[in-house]
């Protein structure tokens, strides 16, 4: 696997030419014998970059997240077209499922395929664990959205990163499910993808019922299922960066305050499987336990002053 004899790298997206081809070129660097396929849409220009298959799809448009200007688009639709078309195209036993805007600098994954095996039998989904990057893995001890593994990259069998992403498309009334709320989707585009995997392996009764339905059952299902099906790993081990600064963990703090960092990973490991494994924090994790700390202070003095001003309201009140 050290060569990539095994391995074929999908690229799915949007065509970023310059980004693709940076990533082309360093998979070719890092796995000389890896198959590399570009997966993108119609009308995508695709003149230069030298992967091994381009397979090109018709666009199933987006969706939005709500009626704010300038709002984020919904590519869940887009994302499982372009995906599924590049892993279906894959020959090899295992692939790497990269978004277009991400590059794979080196081949430190590699060095965690086959650590954490220990499963939850009733949780588990796959026939090898996946490894997925930390960034989106959101964490149940802070944050509301449950069943929120990252979207952005994977690696592991291709059969079950096919079936993984082989979602139906979300329909129009998944999409704008409560106009009302903050989000006008049901679920977000990692949690459909998820969501629907749980209903496609007939997995108990379905009770996560839209994005922010936390419960402590639905918390505690939501992190045996990531321990017993994937590996969370900060960007530098499993090799990914980007240059998009919405990404930069650095630029981030939402992010970084509420991601499943590695050490936050193997601490739930340890605790549900009983081991004792030893971990060294790394910058990524330090910079995450830092916004952490800032952002629970910060939310500390919200409430104190808000606390403040409701009791000057009702001493003026009186007065």
């Amino acid at each position: 696997m050290n060569t990539g004899n095994d391995i074929t790298f999908v690229i799915q997206g949007p065509i970023n030419t310059f980004c693709i081809k940076k990533s082309i070129d360093k998979i070719r660097t890092l796995f000389q014998n890896a198959k590399i396929i570009v997966s993108s849409f119609y009308g995508a220009d695709t003149s230069g970059l030298l992967a091994d298959s381009i397979i090109l799809s018709d666009d199933p448009g987006c969706f939005y997240y709500s009626k704010k200007q300038k709002e984020k688009t919904n590519n869940i639709n887009r994302q499982i077209v372009s995906t599924c078309a590049g892993l279906k195209a894959a020959k090899t036993r295992y692939s790497f499922k990269l978004r277009s805007d991400f590059i794979l600098y080196n081949k430190n994954f590699l060095n965690y395929f086959n650590l954490f095996l220990d499963y939850d039998q009733e949780y588990k989904l796959f026939s090898h664990k996946v490894l997925i990057p930390c960034l989106f893995t959101r964490n149940p001890n802070f944050c509301s959205f449950l069943f929120h593994p990252s979207d952005v990259a994977a690696f592991g069998v291709t059969s079950d990163l096919f079936d993984y992403f082989n979602a139906p498309l979300m329909k129009i009334k998944e999409a704008y499910w409560d106009s009302g709320n903050n989000y006008f989707c049901r679920y977000v585009p990692e949690q459909y993808l998820f969501i629907n995997f749980l209903k496609k392996k007939g997995e108990k009764e379905h009770y996560f019922h839209y994005y922010n339905n936390y419960t402590k059952r639905n918390r505690n299902d939501y992190i045996k299922y990531i321990l017993s099906n994937f590996t969370v790993l900060n960007m530098h081990q499993l090799g990914i960066k980007t240059d998009n600064k919405n990404f930069l963990l650095c630029n981030n703090q939402y992010s970084m305050y509420n991601t499943i960092s590695h050490n936050d990973f193997i601490k739930e490991y340890n605790h549900n499987f009983n081991t004792f494994i030893q971990y060294k924090c790394t910058y990524e994790d330090k910079y995450i336990k830092k916004f952490r700390y800032i952002i629970i202070i910060r939310h500390y003095i919200a409430h104190k002053v808000k606390r403040l001003l409701s009791i000057l309201k009702i001493i003026k009140s009186k007065g």
